[in-house]
């Protein structure tokens, strides 16, 4: 079962770390109960058997590695680690303030004519800038508007 990523996680984490200690799979008493396994290949068979369902290798997999993380989780308890986390990983920045552009570009005017209005609106980004536009063409009696978006390649 080499596309398995539990049982490789099994194979190369778990029965190393749990030496000469069973790995139990908890099952219902309904489907036969715990299994208990000592070595590797016995589980692959098992599940390669289907006799052991995938949320329950999972399930038990996870009780080890909560095990195994555990004294882990506590040290970064204590008050000095809370300082090494907050320092490594700070809170994100504030999003920049939206900028809000408008520009009138006239057209020609009366009978029949069409008149445009263009909104630019610009946001600073980490590393681009998106420009969104919103164009209204109206005639006097009839009105169109699109909205576009385009990064600061002028790409949409």
């Amino acid at each position: 079962m080499e596309t398995n990523s539990i049982l490789a996680f099994c194979k190369n984490v778990l029965f190393p770390l749990l030496k000469n200690e069973a790995l139990v799979i908890p099952r219902s008493e309904q489907y036969g109960g715990p299994l208990s396994f000592t070595e590797y290949q016995p589980l692959e068979d098992a599940f390669k058997n289907q006799e052991i369902h995938p949320g329950d290798l999972k399930n038990g997999a996870t009780h080890y590695l909560n095990r195994l993380l555990e004294p882990i989780r506590q040290e970064f308890q204590a008050p000095e680690m809370q300082d090494v986390i907050r320092n490594a990983y700070p809170p994100p920045a504030p999003p920049p303030q939206k900028k809000t552009k408008k520009e009138k570009s006239s057209g020609p005017r009366g009978k029949g004519g069409a008149t445009a209005s263009a909104t630019t609106t610009m946001e600073s980004q980490d590393l681009a800038e998106d420009v969104e536009e919103k164009l209204t063409i109206s005639n006097g009696s009839h009105s169109t508007t699109s909205e576009l978006t385009r990064n600061q390649n002028g790409d949409a």
